[in-house]
């Protein structure tokens, strides 16, 4: 893993969606996909709601992930076909 860089991408965000509701801790989800804890749990904070799911932890929803990812890339001027924008099919946060 040293010195290897990975975007997550909107199928990883999925699973880690998955995954974290299922009850898996963040260090478990890092190793499947293999990337740090620190990843997962940055993604995670980018992509809370607000509310807690049904294990009582904050409610991680992968679409605003990918949005919040989506609108960094196009600040810092990458084009969406690179921030991955097609990955989600057009999907917005209330599910049309």
């Amino acid at each position: 893993m040293a010195g290897k860089y990975k975007y997550l991408d909107f199928k990883d965000r999925k699973q880690i969606a998955t995954w974290y509701l299922s009850g898996d801790r963040p260090a478990d989800i890092a190793e499947r996909l293999g990337v740090t804890p620190a990843t997962v749990y940055r993604e995670l904070k980018r992509g809370a709601t607000g509310e807690l799911d049904r294990n009582q932890r904050a409610e991680y929803n992968p679409v605003l992930a990918q949005q919040a990812v989506q609108a960094s890339f196009k600040r810092r001027g990458r084009s969406a076909a690179e921030a991955g924008e097609s990955e989600t099919g057009g999907i917005n946060s209330d599910g049309g």
